[in-house]
């Protein structure tokens, strides 16, 4: 017995001395985990570190990320915790029904949670409307919306009941393929087309452990993207073969990139993937066009399977219309750099190209970047710009969800409220030149005592609360900024006298119809110009 407790103490002082010596002496290769992280790294002692107590901190951070046997340990915890309470430890992980895995952003999406509303929708394309007209008609250059396939789209059998429970009646994507037929925007719906082939493709269109479109399924989608610019350009590109294929029962490539970083000690159960093997045959007589996608990460399987290489006159792939691919490989390229009128511009075929989870700030600005290049400033819209900014910002645009989710306040108006008020904060002036008087409205209205104090006088005049609301705000305004004052009702009655004058009225529809943009916006444009005028 005693010499059992010996043998005990001893492998357990060996089990915690062994960390430490795989540490030291590397005696066993570890696969390294995998995922988007980065180790702390080791703190330099100092006395002020010392005594605040953050050297310790970060010390003992810097021990548990690099002990030995670390991505063991971690699996080994990975394991535990899926095998036994079906969770995953990776960000953004959803264990589905029959262990299908989801990102949630893209079950957010389906269920219509991340949903921007109309407004934001409607004027977004209705700029890519007038963009695809005057690229083509001007240019001769074709841009072409394409909605690609989502997972949680395609397999929603799989997700899980609770998020199902809690499905928004409208999503993006419904609410952007519904505007592009009514206003005849080109697009392909890949999303549709894959729904579609669902029950007759004999491999999976998506991976059971992935987020993208299979390797097999990207031959699908790349086929119908060749075809169109064929069907665009009225030419024959070079045939890219792919008729024969390989059967793997181990994922390849991004077949299981929700699988990886969740480190498991085991993997899951495989099922047959297939791999079709593309061949090239070079045609000097084949017209190769300069072709330019704006894309999200599902674009990656058509790129590296060398088909943009092979069948265009160039490979531009702008990622999330910030890097500039496949220059970024030898030195990061962003398209802020870029010469952005000229890039285009020598294109024949601009592909812009989002999946369902991003499709709540689907363009990342492209549109909007480019429409500034073809219309007059004046027909800008500042909130909108500013609001299409702030979607870009993921961690204000979390914060908005949850705080639409808590107070039962729609997404598509706390957008606007932060939108007028990042408008408002950047610039004041030209904020006032756009609300004027009501915004001081606004603010009485919003303070009780002063509201209170405008009724009281309202009822002193014997008129209405609003015009005694209308006339102490104006005031305001005028006392604070004449200058401001006065341009916003010069510009106002000059929007009366177009709207009034019949000629006036049919060029500013006319020009509401060139520019594919609401009269409103045109009438307005046009009073500041005669106010300029003066």
């Amino acid at each position: 017995m005693k010499k059992l407790k010996h043998i005990l103490f001893v492998l357990l002082v060996a089990g915690m001395l062994l960390p430490a010596i795989q540490k030291a002496f590397q005696l066993l290769k570890e696969n390294p985990l995998h995922g988007d992280f980065v180790l702390a790294e080791k703190p330099t002692l100092a006395k002020a570190g010392w005594f605040s107590g953050s050297f310790q901190t970060q010390f003992d951070s810097y021990l548990e990320q690099h002990i030995g046997f670390r991505p063991f340990l971690v699996r080994l915890n990975n394991q535990l915790d899926f095998s036994l309470f079906r969770k995953a430890n990776a960000e953004g992980v959803v264990i589905g029904k029959e262990d299908f895995l989801y990102e949630y952003d893209y079950i957010r999406a389906y269920t219509g949670k991340d949903f921007v509303g109309e407004k934001i929708i409607n004027e977004k394309m209705t700029r890519l409307k007038f963009l695809q007209v005057y690229l083509k008609d001007s240019l001769d250059i074709d841009l072409v919306l394409v909605f690609e396939p989502g997972k949680a789209s395609f397999y929603p059998e799989f997700i899980p009941d609770r998020f199902l429970a809690e499905a928004k009646p409208e999503t993006n994507y419904a609410k952007l393929l519904k505007t592009a037929k009514e206003i005849n925007v080109n697009f392909l719906d890949l999303n549709q087309y894959f729904l579609n082939l669902k029950s007759k493709a004999k491999y999976p269109l998506f991976p059971k452990y992935g987020t993208h479109w299979s390797v097999y399924g990207m031959s699908f989608a790349a086929d119908t993207m060749l075809k169109t610019i064929e069907q665009l350009r009225n030419i024959e590109l070079l045939e890219v073969k792919h008729d024969s294929l390989f059967v793997s029962l181990v994922p390849l490539k991004t077949d299981n990139d929700v699988e990886k970083p969740m480190n498991l000690l085991i993997s899951l159960p495989p099922s047959e993937l297939a791999y079709p093997i593309f061949t090239f045959e070079e045609d000097t007589t084949i017209t190769k066009p300069e072709v330019l996608v704006v894309a999200d990460s599902y674009y990656w399987n058509i790129f590296n399977a060398r088909i943009p290489k092979h069948v265009f006159a160039n490979e531009a792939f702008w990622y999330f219309n910030a890097k500039v691919y496949p220059d970024s490989y030898e030195k990061p390229l962003f398209v802020r750099n870029l010469k952005l009128q000229k890039e285009v511009e020598k294109q024949h075929v601009v592909f812009l190209m989002v999946t369902e989870r991003f499709m709540y700030k689907f363009d990342w600005g492209f549109i909007d970047d480019i429409y500034q290049l073809y219309t007059p400033q004046g027909l800008q819209s500042p909130v909108y710009d500013q609001l299409s900014h702030l979607l870009k910002d993921e961690t204000l645009f979390a914060s908005l969800l949850n705080k639409s989710a808590k107070n039962n306040i729609s997404l598509e108006e706390l957008l606007w409220a932060e939108a007028k008020y990042q408008f408002r904060r950047d610039d004041k002036k030209a904020y006032l030149q756009f609300f004027g008087t009501a915004w001081f409205e606004a603010v009485i209205a919003a303070d009780k005592e002063w509201s209170d104090a405008v009724a009281a006088k309202a009822k002193k005049r014997n008129i209405s609360f609003d015009e005694m609301l209308y006339l102490d705000a104006d005031y305001i305004f005028k006392q604070q900024y004449p200058g401001l004052h006065q341009k916003y009702h010069r510009t106002n009655y000059f929007k009366s006298m177009i709207k009034k004058d019949s000629s006036k009225l049919e060029q500013a529809k006319n020009l509401a119809d060139f520019y594919h943009c609401p009269i409103e916006r045109v009438i307005q444009y046009q009073a500041e110009m005669l106010v300029e005028e003066e």
